[in-house]
């Protein structure tokens, strides 16, 4: 569930095919080099098992390791934050024909590089697995965020090209300039149903003052 930050106990019976109880006393922990995990402690518990007439040792050794976060951190989750950041500077450029092109681009590409990002993830993941891991969710925040990205943008292109009040569409970027990177933040860890709606809102008073402009234009 909290892939890449999961800690996990591994159970391991240790027996000798060779050497009977009288001759192996005891197992020593060994630490985890040269791997993504890291040793945090252990537990040995040694026994004796009789089968037949031998008399032999059994142990039971519990290890509890950590995963090392930091290469899909490298790899993986800052990649995606840097690319959803991209995506805000998407609300920094003019508000005018010749930024169309531009702006739309680089919300596509943006999106189109966190599904490349995001099948290598799932790659790293087992195939049967129960609900979503956190790397999952955090994914999918990200795609949420840079596909309300895509949308408002389309949106405010609609207002200054379709519908013709280039003040209105100025005054939407600027208020996406400092509300989108506070929305997201807020609600990026909550529900997101929450973004969902926010945005809804969003909208829909876009709409609203859409209508007022065309009112006092008349």
């Amino acid at each position: 569930k909290e892939f890449p930050y999961d800690q996990q106990a591994l159970h391991v019976l240790l027996a000798s095919a060779s050497y009977m109880a009288t001759d192996v006393s005891d197992i020593g922990a060994k630490a985890f080099d040269k791997s993504d995990w890291t040793f945090l402690s252990h537990d040995l518990k040694v026994f004796s098992e009789e089968v037949g007439s031998l008399r032999k040792s059994r142990a039971q050794f519990q290890m509890h390791v950590l995963r090392d976060a930091s290469p899909y951190m490298s790899s993986t989750i800052f990649p995606e934050i840097m690319i959803v950041v991209l995506s805000y500077t998407v609300f920094l450029f003019p508000v005018n024909p010749g930024f169309a092109m531009p702006r739309v681009s680089s919300a596509v590409i943006a999106f189109l590089s966190i599904l490349t990002i995001s099948t290598r993830t799932s790659a790293m993941l087992p195939e049967v697995r129960r609900g979503l891991v956190w790397m999952e969710l955090f994914e999918v925040v990200c795609k949420m965020l840079l596909f309300i990205v895509i949308m408002l943008n389309i949106l405010v292109e609609t207002v200054f090209h379709s519908w013709q009040q280039p003040e209105l569409a100025k005054q939407l970027v600027n208020e996406l300039r400092v509300a989108f990177p506070l929305v997201a933040g807020l609600f990026c860890d909550a529900v997101r149903a929450a973004l969902l709606l926010v945005t809804a809102v969003f909208i829909l008073s876009v709409f609203l003052r859409s209508r007022t402009y065309a009112s006092t234009q008349k």
